[in-house]
């Protein structure tokens, strides 16, 4: 029944292309393709949490293996299509993701399990005003997003760095798999690097806005 979920994103994919869909979202006179690839991204997102609270919640072995499968299959999934597509600006994308089944493996061999789900559902929170944002860029560019810009990098920010680097010794000194260990910290810096470039361009867009 596991190849269920890896039909599950095509799917999905397929549903967010229908006309009446795009309609009801505004998504006709855009670049329908990476909008609705947000959207895909944004279920995954949203699937990922409610899952993740669930396991913390009842500590329930199935459903901490359904998530990692859940995961699993978009991230081959969205792996695929970069790869099929070509698209070099995508391509870390694949070292993301890489990363991600590296250590979705571990959490479905119960290796550092708790700590590593807990890291997990951190990012996936963080990114939920990103898919509100791009959308919003995209069907909507006439909005003024500045202030909302601003709120999307303090969250994200928030999770993914002072957030990490509170765990980050917890994660040095108890997680032993070297590799694992390392696509944490690679996903630990590259949050930084993202937030550090959001929040440039945020000051730029308020200095504009008082000359």
């Amino acid at each position: 029944m596991n190849w269920l979920l890896f039909i599950y994103w095509p799917l999905i994919k397929y549903a967010t292309n229908t006309p009446r869909f795009l309609k009801r979202f505004n998504i006709e006179n855009v670049d329908t393709e990476k909008v609705t690839n947000n959207i895909v991204s944004s279920i995954h997102s949203l699937g990922s949490i409610l899952l993740n609270v669930l396991y913390f919640l009842t500590k329930s072995n199935s459903i901490s293996s359904l998530s990692c499968l859940y995961s699993y299959s978009y991230f081959v999934y969205d792996g695929y299509l970069i790869a099929i597509k070509k698209n070099i600006e995508n391509y870390p994308y694949l070292l993301h993701h890489l990363a991600a089944l590296i250590i979705l493996e571990d959490i479905n061999d119960n290796y550092n399990k708790d700590l590593l789900i807990y890291l997990y559902l951190m990012a996936e929170i963080s990114n939920i005003p990103n898919y509100l944002i791009y959308h919003s860029i995209k069907c909507y560019p006439d909005q003024d997003l500045k202030k909302y810009k601003l709120l999307q990098v303090l969250w994200f920010s928030f999770f993914r760095v002072v957030m990490y680097t509170l765990y980050a010794k917890e994660c040095y000194e108890k997680i032993h798999h070297k590799l694992t260990k390392f696509n944490l910290f690679f996903i630990y810096f590259a949050g930084a690097y993202w937030t550090f470039g959001q929040f440039k361009g945020v000051y730029t867009s308020y200095m504009k806005k008082l000359k």
